[in-house]
């Protein structure tokens, strides 16, 4: 018995823009930007003397001490992931390309490597090709692990308190 094929139709779905495919990762770009900006500015109005710039500061030195920590430790949260999110790109674009990308790349780039593993990937050599730049990826990820905690204590040293203190005069009421 000799059935004839028949065609079977597969539903094509159509492929998503490169942009809409990275639109949570310019979403988080954009936030950072506005948080590094924001970071930026109350740091600087923190250490100016300038009644315009130190309007924004809160008076007490402890409240500027916690705007201070929220905000640098908010920095260092977007940074970690948009740094996370834009390797995330650079390896499937990498590993869609016509070389492809080799296994210690992947290491190199991937978010679930940690600090050890990335000096471990120090010690690793290159391909015979030349093909294997997974140097460059572990140096720009300890690079940024390293630079993030830094920042913070740069901001940190650089924040000084100063206490004043003023002559109050007190007055009784007399209550009737």
């Amino acid at each position: 018995m000799n059935v004839p094929p028949r065609e079977v139709k597969i539903p094509v779905t159509p492929l998503y823009s490169q942009f809409r495919g990275a639109a949570v990762t310019w979403f988080l770009a954009s936030v950072t930007g506005v948080w590094l900006v924001l970071t930026l500015v109350y740091t600087f109005a923190a250490s100016s003397s300038d009644n315009k710039l130190a309007s924004l500061v809160p008076m007490g030195g402890s409240a500027a001490i916690t705007a201070l920590r929220i905000l640098t430790e908010g920095s260092a949260i977007l940074l970690t992931a948009l740094i996370a999110s834009t390797l995330e790109i650079v390896q499937w674009a990498a590993s869609c390309s016509k070389d492809g990308i080799t296994i210690s790349s992947i290491l190199g780039i991937s978010p679930s490597t940690r600090l050890f593993g990335l000096f471990s990937l120090l010690r690793w050599r290159t391909t015979l090709e030349g093909k294997d730049h997974h140097l460059t990826w572990v140096g720009m990820r300890i690079l940024f692990i390293g630079v993030i905690p830094i920042m913070s204590i740069i901001i940190f040293s650089k924040a000084s308190i100063y206490v004043a203190n003023f002559k109050v005069k007190s007055t009784r009421l007399l209550h009737i």
